[in-house]
């Protein structure tokens, strides 16, 4: 057994080094002549596949290191990779603590990989050394919590990631410090209340998620402030009262909504608070009546709907009271006889008469 034992030495050291193919050194240069681009080794596998293994350095024109870092089975710089100031570095495959700098030679980033995937702590910063982001990762995905900032040192967003999905508060930021979005997430998804601010700090938008999904109440305003649209949500669809307001608080337009869907009656008023009009839905459809009104009070219009098509009779009046016109719709069209007056109250004969299909038959 001692005599034989030479003859197995190669194996063992085979199946303990996991017996790592043969590589050989790579350069590539700026140009034919020029300055080294980067350099590493290349190794060859039995089924013939080139990949880039070992500690691999990068450089800009001008000599300054870009990046260095280690592969295992990684990918090669392609053509289009090699760009006139940088080389684009592949992400697969690299391995351990990576490290990449500016022109100047300043730290731009670090961080680890684990079989091509960002493990653990990573760090990058602004050309001038102000910090850039910090957060965790774990396989690939954000965990834990991760900070950014703009060049000005103002934080720009903040929150807490479980396996790359956002997770508790979450908030946003302006350059001056305002806050421009704020709301909590469960799993990846909007949960609660969610609010949205402009650039002048001024609130702009709240609304209430369920498991990513709009419901519940939603509120808009103006950037001046001023309340203009309320509505209630369920599944992403408007269910509830819906009502809008114009600029001085005044009641614009109100109606329910079932399922994403207009039902039942529908208001609408001036500025001044004077009833415009009023119409009837029935499952997204004006199906009812419609009324209308001058801001007097006086009458303008009126008539049926059935399934968004005026059916029955209908009547018009001008600002005086005076009647317009009036006749009978059937599925949609003029039907029938109709009338039409002028302002004066004489009878307009060019456009009266007897109705087919909509056009006039005489």
């Amino acid at each position: 057994m001692i005599d034989r034992l030479p003859l197995f030495a190669p194996l063992v050291v085979c199946l303990l080094g996991s017996c790592a193919p043969p590589s050989e050194p790579v350069e590539v240069r700026y140009g034919a002549d020029g300055p080294l681009r980067y350099e590493g080794r290349v190794a060859t596998y039995d089924s013939g596949v080139r990949a880039a293994t070992g500690t691999w350095l990068f450089w800009y024109p001008g000599g300054e290191l870009q990046a260095r870092g280690a592969f295992e089975k990684g990918g090669l710089p392609r053509e289009a990779d090699l760009l006139e100031g940088r080389t684009r570095i592949p992400g697969a495959g690299r391995e351990g603590l990576w490290m990449g700098w500016y022109p100047d030679g300043k730290q731009a980033w670090q961080g680890a990989y684990r079989r091509g995937r960002r493990e653990g702590l990573w760090i990058a910063w602004y050309p001038d050394g102000q910090e850039r982001e910090r957060g965790s990762w774990r396989a690939g995905k954000e965990e834990g919590r991760h900070i950014r900032w703009y060049p000005n040192g103002q934080v720009a967003s903040e929150g807490f990631f479980n396996a790359g999905r956002r997770t508790g508060e979450h908030r946003s930021f302006d350059e001056q410090g305002h806050v421009i979005e704020e709301g909590r997430w469960r799993e990846g998804l909007r949960e609660g209340s969610h609010r949205r601010w402009d650039g002048h700090a001024v609130l702009r938008e709240e609304a209430f998620y369920l498991h990513g999904v709009l419901c519940g109440q939603r509120s808009l305003w103006d950037e001046e402030g001023r309340l203009y649209w309320v509505g209630s949500y369920r599944d992403d669809r408007l269910d509830g009262v819906h009502t809008l307001y114009y600029p001085n608080g005044q009641l614009r337009q109100q109606g329910l909504y079932v399922d994403g869907l207009e039902e039942g009656v529908h208001v609408a008023w001036d500025e001044d608070g004077h009833k415009q009009w009023e119409m009837e839905y029935v499952h997204g459809e004006p199906s009812g009546r419609r009324t209308s009104w001058y801001a007097d009070g006086s009458k303008r219009s009126e008539g049926e709907y059935l399934e968004g098509r005026p059916v029955g009779k209908h009547r018009l009046w001008n600002e005086s009271g005076r009647l317009m016109a009036e006749g009978s719709f059937v599925d949609g069209r003029r039907e029938g006889e109709w009338h039409y007056w002028t302002g004066g109250g004489d009878l307009d004969e060019a456009h009266s008469g007897t109705y087919e299909g909509g056009r006039r038959a005489n």
